[in-house]
Formats: structure tokens, sequence, C-alpha cells
């Protein structure tokens, strides 16, 4: 009932949202009212649900904390920024309560700390107008911006990790940086104070010039991601300042150009594309996200599981119509269990219903018709070791590179205390993500 809820309240929200644009501004402050009381509603229901599932009461206390930060920003805004959008402030809010929501869900340690990140980064645009009021110069030196920039690009490009094929970060201790986050921010002050300065064509050419040395430098790094957004920011910036359709045109046909010599050139870009195109190709690999998020939304269906429903640590496709047999069992009463189940893989568990064993129809299957031999053999004596096991906390990328180690096809789940839960097949796992494909390519 709390997801369909939830659902409700959003779309109400998303509503107003478009609403929003079609009335007078008395109106337009009501709707923003009505926005910013469903937001605290949404909040309110979802931590709800996350004390009743944890019973932990530092969540009350996170929730509260989360409330009087976002009660404050919404009355503080409005002092700094007096001309800001109301409901764009209130989108922004809106996507930081749902952030709040999943990683508290997922994990109260990174939420701890990306709330901190978050009251921080708040502060900071606080700060902001009162710094530009007082520093209008700043508009006068582009070219600090400019070199600034390029130097953090450098940098990382001479002493940068590598990450999937793609120099990112710098490691300062146990601290890691991605330059690149902040060179977006140097990139757009850098052209849009060149464009301020002057849109002539020698300025257009000299400050092209410049956003060019950035994206080259990016995909030196292989950084292609992040050259792909200073190109088009850059491509757009350059449209809005100077309103010439030529340079759009241009900037998006070169841009498409080397989107394709990018795919001739990198092998890490064809992986992705391939991935793309086929995950469950390399399931375990590169194609792990792709096809792990196809996956959840397939099952999730139109109106997902709901908050606590879904797996995000589990194995999302455990099989439980397999008849468990016990070690006391004659082969007599196994052949009987035998009978009742079309399956050739049967759990052996105790009375606590720990799973000690498995039996393979393949490894009987020459004394199961000999009635004579019914009350001398025991499952015990005719049970084995499964390959492996499988938890029910396993990650998929777990459960692949088991399957892989063990070279099976079927293999029993356990929960934390050893006991039988089901068994996971190989092909039941790729037979599911072709059916999300074919839904979606249907689509």
């Amino acid at each position: 009932a709390g997801r369909y809820l939830m659902i409700l309240l959003m779309a109400i929200y998303t509503y107003l949202s478009f609403r929003y644009f079609g009335v007078g501004e008395e109106k337009k402050k009501k709707i923003c009212s009505r926005q910013n009381r469903l937001m605290f509603l949404i909040h309110a229901l979802s931590y709800v649900i996350i004390y009743c599932r944890t019973g932990e009461e530092r969540m009350i206390l996170f929730y509260g904390a989360q409330v009087f930060f976002l009660f404050l920003y919404l009355v503080l805004y409005r002092f700094f920024y007096r001309n800001v959008s109301r409901v764009l402030m209130n989108n922004m809010c809106m996507l930081l309560c749902v952030g709040f929501v999943i990683l508290s869900r997922l994990s109260f340690e990174r939420e701890a700390r990306q709330f901190v990140l978050v009251v921080f980064s708040g502060a900071v645009t606080m700060l902001i107008p009162f710094i530009i009021d007082r520093m209008w110069q700043l508009s006068k030196i582009p070219w600090v911006y400019g070199i600034l920039g390029l130097g953090l690009l450098t940098a990382v490009y001479f002493v940068g990790n590598t990450s999937y094929g793609a120099q990112l970060s710098i490691q300062i201790g146990r601290i890691s940086i991605q330059p690149s986050e902040f060179v977006k921010i140097l990139f757009v002050l850098f052209a849009s104070t060149m464009f301020y300065q002057s849109t002539s064509l020698k300025q257009v050419c000299l400050t092209t010039a410049v956003a060019a040395l950035h994206v080259l430098v990016l995909v030196f790094s292989r950084d292609l991601g992040g050259a792909l957004i200073l190109f088009v920011t850059y491509v757009f910036m350059l449209f809005v300042a100077t309103g010439n359709w030529l340079y759009l045109g241009a900037g998006l046909l070169s841009g498409s150009g080397a989107a394709v010599l990018a795919f001739r050139l990198f092998s890490h870009v064809k992986v992705r594309v391939s991935s793309w195109k086929n995950p469950w190709a390399d399931i375990d690999n590169t194609g792990y996200q792709m096809a792990q998020s196809l996956f959840a939304i397939g099952t999730g269906g139109w109106f997902g599981m709901g908050l606590y429903e879904g797996m995000p640590r589990k194995i999302p496709v455990v099989e439980k119509d397999f008849v468990t047999v016990h070690p006391e069992m004659d082969l007599g009463e196994l052949v009987k269990a035998i009978s009742a189940s079309h399956r050739n893989v049967f759990p052996v568990t105790d009375k606590e219903g720990v799973l000690i064993g498995i039996v393979l129809l393949d490894d009987i299957r020459n004394i199961m018709f000999r009635q004579e031999l019914y009350h001398r053999f025991t499952v015990g004596k005719l049970m084995t070791s499964a390959p492996a096991r499988l938890y029910d906390t396993d990650s998929m990328e777990q459960v692949m590179r088991t399957f892989d180690d063990t070279k099976a096809w079927n293999l029993p789940v356990v929960d934390a205390e050893n006991k039988y839960l089901g068994f996971v097949s190989k092909s039941k796992i790729f037979n599911s993500y072709r059916e999300v494909l074919v839904h979606f390519s249907e689509d």
C-alpha cells in the first residue's frame, strides 16, 4: 500500500510542476506551497517505512536532521536568491529527498557522509551571491579559468588513476579527487566570461581553440564521457551567446563524426557499445550493470516493488520447487520423492533445514529401479557435496563468478545460518534477462 500512496503523491507533485507554468503569480505561490507539503509528506512516509523495517532509532534522528536542513534551506534561499525560480528550488529539494531515502535504504553510513556533503554544498551556494556582488572583477579574468582548467586536466593525464580504461582521478592519501568535476565549472566560467566580453569572430575562434584543448586533453586521457559533456556544453553556450545556427549545426555534425572516430580508435568504447547491445554476452563483467538494470526494471513492473521490497543485495532468481530429502531416508523413499519431482537435483537437509548435501539423479540412476536395494542404501550414503553454495546476500556479480569457477549449472542458495532456501539455475538467469530484453524490444 505504501508504494501506491507514494506513487500517487509523486504523480500529484509532478502534475503541479507542469501546472505551475500555466497560472498567474498568486496561484504559482499556492502551487509551490502544495509541492512543499507533498515533498515533506513523501519524505516522512518513506522514513516511517524505513524505521518500521529497521527499528533503528538513528533513522528518526537522521530524518529530523534532514527536515531541519530542508526547511532552513527553503527559507534562506529567498534572502540570497531573490529572483530564483521557486518551482526549480522545490524540484531540487524533492530530488534530494529521494536521494536521501534511497541511500538510507542501502547504507546508513554512506548516506550520512552524503548528507554532510549536501549541507556543506548548501552553505557554499548561500555564499556565491555574496562573493559575486562584491567581486564583479571575476568576469574580467577568463584566462585564469581557462588555464587553471587545462592545468588540472593535464595533471590527471600525467599522474591520474585509470578506471575502466579512462584516467579520471588523482589519489591524495586516502582521498580520491576527480578534477574534471571542478573543471566543468571552470570551463563554463571561462566560456561565459569570454562571450560576455565579445562575440566577434576573433573572440569565438580564440575561445573555441581553448575549449578544443580541454576536449583533446580529456580524449587523450580516454575520459570520453567528460569530453562529450564539455563539447556539448560549449556548442550550446556558443549558440546561446551568438544566436548563429551555423555554429550549432557545425558543432553537432562534428560531434557526430568524433563519436564515430572514437568508436574506431578506442577499444573500451567498443566494449561499452557491445555490452549495451548485448549485456548478457558478458553478464558477469562488462554487461553486469546494464543487465542488472534491465532485470530490476523488468521485475519491478510499472509500479516497482516498494521500499524494502527490492533485492539490491540478493540473488534475483531463486527457484524453490526442488523436493528436499533427509539423510535418514532410504533409497525407496528417495525414489518416491524423485517420482514427485521434475528436477534432477535434490537438496539434502537436516531437521533444522540446514543444507548438508545434494543428491544427483545421474548418480543413482543405475540403482533406483533395483527394489532389493531400497532398504540397503540411505540418502546420507548417496549424497554428495554441492560444488559451491550461494548466499542470499550475494550480488549477481558474485553469483556469476561462482558459476564460472565451478562450471555448474545449478547451485543451492542458503542464508547466513546455512539453511536451505532454493536453487539458482544459470539457464534461468539467462532466460530471465532474455525475457526482459524481448519485452523492451517489443515496446
